[in-house]
Formats: structure tokens, C-alpha cells, sequence
């Protein structure tokens, strides 16, 4: 696709990011530019044109943003990330970047330089993990330990959160959705009216997980969770680079390891949910039977907190052994 105008950031994610798709968004100027989503919205770049190859010693290295020069036919130059956490961020540096260049012709290696100058504390601020997602992350792990000890040739295979899928793990025809609160409750919140439904010819399972604050020497941070997990996956042939590169694309960067101090424990047993035709979740058919389908087409976005105190049974690291021993 090919535009004049750069599109507003609400409608280059609709369109290039939110169907997973590869993309190549050609922005018209000159010299002409890209902006390429990798497959299921992996990794964004942006590639501009170089009369020849550059030294890139004038722009100063950020952490979770590589710059290089290519050879894609000519010389280009290429901007990455592949951080979700960044994605708008980097949007709006790229728009920027590419302002400087083709409307008032700065070389493209000054006008990253002078970019990154300008962005810098917002790219390095919005990179890190703010307290929910923070959470999020720190249950989905706990729940990887348990694979790692029970089936560490396809644990981390079956991490599937940090590549956007549906649900955060899918283990045989299971998948499970791990959600994690420090309330004295088991409330969740649900964010969006799929994240409750299983996938074609899949069974899905709700983990309920309570965190409380840990006692000095008690408990793990995230960033200590990390190394512990690292030290599991290391005996697997090429386990510490996949755990690595799927800790980048949820956000964890070792940069930001020392603000991730909060150590956690569970507060009480791990639950183990199915979700089933009776299970209390809105779903879009719930929606359509209430509203009619008319009436549904009009309701977007839905989220809503999930109260589930009571329900599942006992949640055990063993149970990921055969299907998660969820009864079919």
C-alpha cells in the first residue's frame, strides 16, 4: 500500500498490525520510504533509501531500537524494534524521522541522530513494563517454570502470549489463559470478548493465580524469575536464545532489570478453570442473544472484571503433563 499522507497511528494499527499479516506501508516522498510489519505483528521497521553506505557512529544506541544499514537492492537504511510496548512510540519517531528527511532533506543518518536525540526519554520510558503488565508477565512465567520442569522440550514452544496469540499458552489440544491479581478476591480482568473462547478444536483452560507482597528473602522479582527460568532452559539445545528472544517480544529487556524489584509470592493455591458453555464469561454470541445481531454489530470493545473465587480446582505444575488432565 502506498500512501502520501503517513496514516494516523489508530489506522496504521487497524490495518497493518491488528490482522497479523506481513505489511509493506510505502510512504511516497523523497527518496520514498518503508515501514514493514513482520508476520503476527512481530517486529516493525523502518527502511529508507541511501545514495550509498553510511557510518551509523553519529547516532547513539537505544536499547530496545536497532539501526543498521542493509542492502536491499541500494543501501538502505533500517530502523527495528520488535517490542510491542514501543510499537506507538516507534510510529511516531518513524513519522518524524521521515518529516526531517523528505520535507526538508536531512540526510537520513542525521535525522535518525537528531530523532533519537528527541525521543529518547519517551522510547527508553515507554519500553519498560508498567504494574499491570509488569503482573501479567511475572504470571505467565510462573507458569513456564512449571512446564520447563515437566516438559522442557516444548515449554517454550507452547508460550505462545509473546507472539499475540489468542491465548498465553497452548499445550497439545489445551490452551490456557493465565491471569494474575494481587487482590484477596480471584478478580480478573477481561479484555476483550475473544480472550474467553478457545480456539477451533481446542479446549481452553482459565489459571488463576493470587500474588501477594513477598517478606525480605522471600518470594522472587520478575527480573529473578528470569534468571531462574534462564538457568532451567539452558540444558535445552537453544532454549536460553528462544526464552530470550520471547522475553523481547513481551517487553522484558535486562536494561530494565533493576526496575523490577518487587518480589512476589502466591498468596494462595494456583486455580485451575475450564471454560465451558457455563462458564460466567459475555462472549459475542451472549451479546447477539440478548441484543439481536444488529444490536451486537454495534457494540466494539468490551472489558469487564471476572469474579472466580470458588470455582476450578487446585492447580498443579504436574497437571501440564498429558493435556493439563482436564477432563474433556
Amino acid at each position: 500500500m502506498q500512501l502520501t499522507t503517513p496514516a494516523t497511528w489508530e489506522n496504521f494499527r487497524d490495518t497493518f498490525l491488528r490482522p497479523g499479516l506481513p505489511a509493506n506501508y510505502a510512504i511516497l516522498g523523497s527518496p520514498s520510504a518503508s515501514i514493514l510489519v513482520d508476520r503476527g505483528a512481530a517486529a516493525l521497521h523502518l527502511r529508507i533509501p541511501l545514495g550509498k553506505q553510511h557510518s551509523l557512529s553519529s547516532i547513539e544506541p537505544l536499547a530496545a531500537i536497532r539501526v543498521r544499514t542493509i542492502l536491499d537492492g541500494a543501501p538502505a537504511l533500517e530502523i527495528s524494534t520488535g517490542n510491542s510496548l514501543l510499537f506507538q512510540q516507534f510510529y511516531g519517531f518513524a513519522l518524524d524521522v521521515l518529516d526531517r528527511v523528505q520535507k526538508h532533506a536531512v540526510d537520513p543518518i542525521a535525522a535518525v541522530a537528531d530523532s533519537v536525540s528527541d525521543w529518547r526519554a519517551l522510547l527508553e520510558t515507554a519500553r519498560r513494563l508498567g504494574p499491570e503488565a509488569e503482573l501479567g508477565l511475572f504470571g505467565e512465567l510462573h507458569v513456564l517454570q512449571g512446564l520447563l520442569a515437566f516438559r522442557p522440550y516444548d515449554a517454550l514452544a507452547s508460550w505462545t502470549g509473546p507472539h499475540r496469540e489468542q491465548h498465553d499458552f497452548r499445550v497439545g489440544e489445551v490452551e490456557l489463559e493465565v491471569k494474575a491479581t494481587r487482590r484477596l478476591r480471584r478478580i480478573h480482568m477481561i479484555s476483550n470478548l475473544a480472550q474467553l473462547v478457545p480456539s477451533p478444536g481446542r479446549r481452553l483452560v482459565l489459571v488463576s493465580l493470587q500474588f501477594e507482597s513477598a517478606g525480605a528473602g522471600y518470594g522472587l522479582s520478575l527480573s529473578e524469575l528470569v534468571e531462574e527460568l534462564r538457568t532451567a532452559a539452558a540444558p535445552i539445545a537453544g532454549g536460553r536464545a528462544h526464552l530470550d528472544r520471547k522475553l523481547g517480544l513481551a517487553g522484558y529487556f535486562d536494561e530494565d532489570a533493576a526496575h523490577y524489584t518487587q518480589r512476589l509470592a502466591l498468596r494462595t493455591d494456583a486455580r485451575m478453570i475450564p471454560i465451558d458453555d457455563d462458564f460466567p464469561a459475555i462472549r459475542r454470541d451472549s451479546i447477539e442473544t440478548l441484543l439481536g445481531a444488529e444490536g451486537a454489530q454495534r457494540i466494539g470493545a468490551v472489558k469487564y472484571e471476572l469474579d472466580v473465587e470458588g470455582l476450578g480446582r487446585t492447580f498443579k505444575s504436574a497437571d501440564l503433563v498429558g493435556g493439563c488432565g482436564v477432563a474433556p
